[in-house]
């Protein structure tokens, strides 16, 4: 099975990407796999690698790449926001179309990685042909919340650096601890984008052919269902019950590469639906 390591993009916007070509070409399928942001994308790194792995085992090219300002690619921490993540999507579109000779790709992201994969996949539905998101980041308010929660945690219990006045200012004050989550810089623009992402305010795109896999427990990701039953909008839903840690690298005693995830998206790339 061949893997590829390579650097793609204009010049002054170099993004990494790793090409996982078909074994047998038997699916003539592309996927385009969108990692997340932070210890996230971390955390995602080993089942990335499994998934593409498989999916190429099952005829299926696959491309997985980070964003710029993250992992391998160019530029630091803030020069990541949910715009510029949209454009990098459509270079890497481009890529595995001219890698590929194919027009139109399925597209997986999961977390920050999803979100901006469904705030552009209207305009590039020519060049979509399904998106699968994981675990999506649908309320950008509550994810800013959880970061800078999680962020004092890590101090505390993974450095071990305990000070009762970063509690205090947590809970005081809104904008501590903003700046930084989990040892990766935040942008002032992708905390503004974040602010603004509203689970019922997500674009609607007609004829998407769009797959959510997410806990049927979580809140923001129901919102999101809700609006797009409203609108009519054509999606399908897959509860999950694996509760994957995605900001810890050592999984804290889960597995690194859930089974249970890794199966559902490997049916619906595939188009094993129930």
């Amino acid at each position: 099975m061949t893997m590829m390591p390579f650097i793609f993009g204009p010049a002054n916007h170099r993004l990494f990407g790793i090409f996982h070509e078909a074994q047998a070409p038997v699916a003539g399928r592309s996927v385009l796999l969108c990692t997340p942001f932070g210890q996230e994308a971390i955390r995602a790194q080993r089942i990335y690698r499994v998934l593409a792995e498989h999916l190429a085992r099952g005829g299926c090219d696959v491309l997985r790449f980070d964003f710029y300002g993250t992992g391998d690619s160019g530029g630091d921490d803030e020069a990541f926001d949910l715009e510029g993540a949209g454009r990098d999507l459509q270079l890497a579109l481009d890529e595995l179309h001219r890698r590929t000779g194919r027009a139109r790709a399925t597209v997986v992201g999961s977390r920050l990685g999803g979100s901006a994969a469904a705030l552009v996949a209207g305009p590039l539905s020519g060049q979509v042909m399904r998106l699968v998101v994981w675990d999506p980041i649908v309320a950008g308010a509550d994810y800013l919340q959880q970061l800078r929660l999680k962020h004092v945690e890590t101090l505390e219990d993974d450095f071990e650096i305990h000070d009762a006045a970063w509690r205090r200012t947590l809970e005081q004050d809104p904008s501590s601890f903003t700046d930084e989550a989990i040892g990766f810089g935040i942008s002032p623009a992708l905390r503004a984008q974040l602010a603004r992402l509203d689970p019922r305010q997500l674009p609607m795109p007609a004829g998407l052919d769009l797959h959510i896999v997410a806990r049927a427990d979580d809140a923001s990701v129901a919102l999101w269902l809700d609006a797009l039953r409203t609108a009519g909008s054509p999606h399908r839903f897959w509860p999950i019950e694996h509760d994957f840690e995605w900001t810890s690298p050592e999984a804290n005693n889960t597995s690194l590469v859930p089974s249970a995830p890794l199966k559902q998206l490997k049916l619906i790339i595939h188009d094993r639906f129930d």
